[in-house]
């Protein structure tokens, strides 16, 4: 009799665990996505009259009951602003408000009455927090709707971005309302539509808004924002060509006077140099040849000083604001007789060699 009892007992444990498998094992449902503020309820069954019920919250809080007549008691301290329901074979939980720390998994625990076989269910919950959406131009941020000042033909690439936002939004382009055409760069986590524009004429006040979209586990729209920014055209200020009377007169002074040094000191020098060259003698040839060398050497010298000098003066003009074209005239003309005397002192130096 023993030996029966004990292989009808070993049977019913074979049996247990075989049942008890599939059970014990955790079963998990699909994510839930709820918005914070939101009312969630779970449901947990069983097959034969349940004994026990627990609930776990993903904080740490218990509610738990004990069902004996058909009808549940309450033996858990419980958790502030959720309560348990049922019949014999159901088992729920109610949570009135959903909250930010109520993400995670809420555990189902049932128990039984007549065979103790103890099932268990997983709720994951993700409750849903609206991202913040902006726009970004190079180092510029824009987090809200504001305006963009751009030059006709310019491009611009503009980034549609989102924070904090949970689940992760779905990002797009709109131009005026209506979907755009944009590019997705990948990036660590995800990836960030990327809008080029360029400025066209006829298009100031163009709206290129950034969207972003969140959507729970049904595919329902749970938060949208926007940010605008509205485009203005702006015209390239054109070169400007006036150039007082006044100025005017004084560039041409100017050239005069820088032709006027430029010709006298060529003329000396080259007296100078012929001058020395009649009273040099068969002999001092050498000599003679190196104090011409001397002099082209000093005049040379004398030029690029004197034209440092006058591309300093008109640096200095042109921050004080005066006329592009009377400074490219004047500096035109002294590059143009600084390359006119160099290149005679070059000719002059071979014929002076060949004297």
């Amino acid at each position: 009799m023993m030996a029966a009892s004990g292989m009808r007992m070993w049977l019913v444990g074979l049996m247990l665990s075989l049942c008890c498998v599939p059970l014990l094992c955790e079963v998990e449902d699909n994510l839930r996505i709820v918005k914070e503020g939101d009312r969630l309820d779970f449901e947990c069954t069983s097959d034969d009259k349940w004994f026990f019920c627990l609930w776990r919250t993903p904080e740490g809080g218990k509610i738990c009951g004990i069902n004996e007549t058909g009808t549940y008691n309450s033996v858990c301290s419980g958790a502030e602003g959720m309560r348990m329901t049922g019949n014999a074979s159901v088992c729920r939980l109610h949570v009135d408000q959903v909250e930010l720390e109520h993400s995670g998994s809420f555990i189902c625990l049932l128990n039984q009455a007549e065979t103790f076989i103890t099932s268990r269910q997983r709720f994951r919950v993700l409750v849903a927090r609206q991202g913040k959406v902006f726009i970004r131009i190079g180092d510029v941020i824009y987090e809200d709707s504001s305006t963009l000042d751009i030059l006709e033909g310019d491009s611009v690439k503009l980034e549609c971005l989102s924070r904090g936002g949970l689940p992760a939004p779905l990002l797009h382009w709109n131009v005026d309302g209506n979907p755009a055409e944009y590019q997705q760069e990948s990036g660590n986590l995800s990836s960030t539509p990327i809008l080029r524009y360029t400025g066209r004429s006829g298009e100031d006040g163009t709206r290129l808004s950034c969207t972003a979209v969140q959507y729970d586990d049904r595919s329902m729209q749970l938060y949208t924002g926007e940010v605008s920014l509205v485009v203005r055209i702006h015209q390239p200020a054109p070169l400007s060509s006036e150039v007082s009377p006044g100025f005017n007169y004084i560039i041409v002074v100017i050239s005069f006077l820088i032709i006027f040094i430029l010709v006298v000191v060529f003329l000396l020098v080259f007296a100078c140099v012929k001058k020395k060259q009649k009273k040099s003698s068969v002999e001092e040839e050498g000599e003679g040849e190196d104090s011409r060398r001397l002099v082209r050497i000093w005049f040379v010298q004398l030029s690029e000083w004197f034209v440092q000098r006058v591309h300093e003066a008109l640096e200095r003009w042109k921050l004080f604001g005066k006329s592009q074209v009377g400074f490219n005239i004047l500096e035109d003309i002294i590059s143009l007789r600084y390359s006119y005397h160099t290149t005679n002192l070059h000719n002059n130096h071979k014929n002076w060699k060949t004297l």
